[in-house]
């Protein structure tokens, strides 16, 4: 997940009071070529300055 997240811009930035959410949105390559959309969402706790994995999921793509 860490070579995905340096692969894409942040799409969303969010400060709370415990730290930054940072969002990633972009295609992933797969084992088998299949080349999902996919949102994940990474945290920076208030003190820290590692990035810790939240979580990922499959976006829809757009028709057209």
């Amino acid at each position: 997940m860490r070579e995905y997240a340096a692969a894409h811009e942040i799409a969303v930035t969010e400060t709370t009071a415990f730290g930054t959410r940072y969002t990633t949105e972009g295609v992933l390559d797969t084992p088998d070529g299949r080349r999902p959309m996919v949102r994940t969402v990474w945290f920076i706790e208030g003190n820290e300055e590692t990035p810790r994995f939240v979580t990922a999921y499959p976006l829809e793509r757009s028709a057209g």
